[in-house]
Formats: C-alpha cells, structure tokens, sequence
C-alpha cells in the first residue's frame, strides 16, 4: 500500500479544505518530488509520501511521521531537519528503501516551509 501527502489549507468548511498550491505560493512552482497515483510532483501540494517517510523521521528525530496529519508546527520541525540536513550533505540520501537526491531534500524542505508559513495549512497523509 502506498501514501500519498497533501498540503491543505482549512477553509469555512472542515470537510473541504483547498490545495495548496504554486498558484497560491510560486515558491512551489518547479519543485520536483516522487509522485503517486494520487499525487503529484510538489508544485500542487502533494508528494507520493512512502518515498520520504524515512528521511522525515529521521531528520525530525522520529518526532513526525508523514503518515499522520503534520500541523505547522511539525511543519517547521520538518523543513529546520531537511534545511540542516542538505546544509551537511553532498550526496543523496540513501537511507531507507528508497534514494533520495539531494535536490529533493531541498524541493522537500521548500513544501514544508511552505507549510510552515501559510496560514491554516497543514499536510495530510492519504493510504
């Protein structure tokens, strides 16, 4: 079974929240992130999350999980982690099922201070 993560902003209406998207922060456009059947590439908000799952735990000292909803207080743990990471890296990150380019961690941490900074948002975890 895979996971697919969505970043959301709550709206009026909790069983309705939108997308966050690059049309809403161009910070967002050119990401390039795994997607899913369900998911895209970052630049619409959502990621295939089985794919990061690892390198989120690991960078956050297991305090989130991208299999459950991330508020952006966990947000901000997350993209701190994958800012410190790529600052001490120079390759990929192979730790885990799958290898992550270094790019990603980046584009990766570029959602999730996205997250972090937008009002309302959150990143939900779909599987």
């Amino acid at each position: 079974m895979g996971l697919d993560n969505f970043a959301l902003i709550r709206t009026d209406d909790p069983e309705t929240p939108k997308a966050l998207t690059a049309q809403i922060d161009e910070r967002l456009f050119g990401l390039n992130l795994c997607g899913g059947m369900f998911s895209g590439d970052g630049q619409d908000g959502s990621f295939r999350g089985k794919v990061y799952a690892a390198l989120v735990k690991d960078v956050t000292d297991g305090a989130v999980s991208l299999y459950d909803e991330i508020d952006r207080d966990g947000a901000r743990k997350v993209a701190t982690g994958l800012r410190n990471w790529y600052a001490q890296h120079q390759g990929s990150y192979d730790v885990g099922p799958f290898p992550i380019k270094r790019q990603e961690v980046f584009h990766l941490g570029t959602l999730f201070e996205v997250v972090a900074e937008t009002e309302g948002a959150f990143v939900s975890a779909w599987y």
